[in-house]
């Protein structure tokens, strides 16, 4: 079973789009993919799914709790046996 996805897409855009990538900060930065994270499979990853499953690809997909992470927690993706 997949786990419940979140995607920064759509907002994102708009939150970066006058980002100094010279001075941002990490707090900053963090600060704006907690504000544009929303529920569901981000544009980037529903394109790359549909594309596999044309080419008649299978590929695992990992997903992993950014917000979680940016908080301190240990991410729970575990890659043996992939």
């Amino acid at each position: 079973m997949r786990k419940e996805a979140r995607s920064s897409d759509g907002k994102s855009f708009d939150l970066l789009a006058d980002v100094d990538v010279g001075t941002i900060t990490v707090k900053e930065m963090n600060a704006i993919i907690r504000e544009s994270a929303m529920d569901g499979e981000g544009l980037f990853t529903a394109a790359l799914r549909r594309e596999m499953k044309v080419r008649q690809l299978e590929v695992p997909f990992l997903a992993h709790d950014l917000l979680a992470e940016i908080a301190g927690k240990v991410s729970s993706i575990e890659l043996s046996g992939l």
